[in-house]
């Protein structure tokens, strides 16, 4: 059985070349912010596999910073409308 740093390594790499691949395929028909809010969803993504697969606890502040940056990647989509409601 392999070492639990091994398959963590090979997730990081795997996970990192997938993503950069989909963000550059992403630039050929998305919109810059489209984009950014797929960059951004990696971080939410990345610790949802960590529990499933290598069974990595989610942690209190890991919870806090995933939540902090879900709003944040989240206030675009509803920008429209939170200023159609403002003005």
């Amino acid at each position: 059985m392999r070492d639990k740093k091994e398959i963590k390594l090979f997730f990081l790499i795997v996970v990192g070349i997938l993503g950069h691949g989909a963000i550059l395929e992403a630039m050929k028909t998305l919109s810059a912010t489209a984009i950014s809010i797929l960059n951004a969803s990696q971080l939410i993504v990345a610790p949802i596999l960590a529990y499933f697969i290598l069974k990595e606890p989610i942690t209190l502040n890991l919870f806090i910073g995933g939540s902090f940056v879900f709003i944040a990647f989240s206030m675009p989509l509803f920008q429209k409308k939170i200023l159609m409601l403002l003005f």
